[in-house]
């Protein structure tokens, strides 16, 4: 079923119970499919959603608590670093481990946390599960 089928069949059906079986008439169905490409016209290219700061407090606190995790959690990565680089070990298997942990990578750059998101309507498939992205 394509996009505007899915708009136009929502159109019939919300009709229905005023106009019964008249909805499925081919002038009449015409109609609806119009309706339905407008519709579906204006959700896909001429909509857009956005969340910002102001609108959806608890999403926001959320990203900001993911943000300030993953700050803390840099910190502590540099942290074990910087004790690693310290560390001067005897024993062979010792050194090697420190060679092997000096080589792993040290993230420095945690994202700047963003104001707002922006998002675009896109229409669920029949076969989906509802929550999933569609393509």
């Amino acid at each position: 079923m394509t996009k505007n089928n899915i708009c136009k069949n929502a159109f019939k059906e919300a009709m229905r119970p005023i106009s019964g079986d008249n909805v499925d008439l081919p002038q009449v169905d015409q109609n609806f499919e119009a309706l339905g490409n407008a519709v579906d016209n204006i959700l896909t290219q001429q909509a857009e959603t956005i969340s910002h700061k102001n609108q959806d407090d608890s999403f926001w606190q959320w990203v900001e608590a993911v943000n300030q995790y993953l700050s803390d959690l840099s910190q502590w990565q540099q942290d074990v670093n910087q004790v690693i680089q310290q560390w001067q070990p005897t024993q062979v298997a010792e050194q090697n481990m420190k060679t092997q942990l000096t080589q792993l990578s040290v993230s420095k750059n945690i994202p700047e946390t963003p104001n707002f998101l922006k998002g675009k309507i896109q229409f669920k498939q029949n076969n989906q599960q509802e929550g999933k992205d569609s393509e």
